[in-house]
């Protein structure tokens, strides 16, 4: 084997290297993007549950006739006035809905928010730890693509572009 066929070898691997870490980058980005819509939807519900809470904690201080604005959806309300103050409706998940006294439905959206806050942290801690495997993986494409780009690669710099 010459010279030659050992340098052609070992770019053929270098370039195999590169496609790899290209495809886990494509691949690291695309779970990236996912996570991150994931997050805001938990955004979102936590946003919801913690209205839902306030105004569970300010019915007990409504007038019996006290007058309240029903959102309905697509930012449009309705004006209504709550008959009980003391019993809710709540969505249980797949369509059921129960009626409680108010400091349970209470209790339970409490535990559906810590659940959430929880969700997010862990989610968030998970969003950082592969925004920073993308970053790592840039980085080693770039430096593949300058020293693939300079015909002589700086001394005592490893041109092997590894997997993480």
């Amino acid at each position: 084997m010459t010279a030659t066929d050992d340098l052609s070898m070992a770019g053929s691997r270098r370039e195999e290297e590169v496609q790899e870490q290209i495809a886990r980058l494509d691949a690291y980005r695309n779970q990236l993007n996912a996570m991150l819509r994931q997050h805001e939807l938990l955004r979102m519900s936590l946003g919801d549950h913690t209205r839902a809470r306030q105004v569970l904690e300010e019915m007990e201080r409504f007038d019996s006739r006290q007058e309240i604005l029903l959102p309905v959806g697509g930012e449009v309300f309705v004006r209504a006035e709550p008959t009980d103050k003391d019993r809710v409706l709540l969505g249980l998940g797949r369509g059921v809905t129960v009626e409680m006294e108010r400091p349970r439905a209470l209790e339970i959206v409490n535990e559906r928010i810590l659940r959430l806050e929880r969700s997010e942290r862990e989610l968030g801690e998970q969003i950082h730890r592969l925004e920073e495997q993308v970053a790592m993986i840039s980085q080693r494409l770039e430096l593949a693509a300058q020293q693939e780009a300079s015909p002589n690669p700086p001394a005592g710099r490893d041109s092997h572009v590894g997997a993480p």
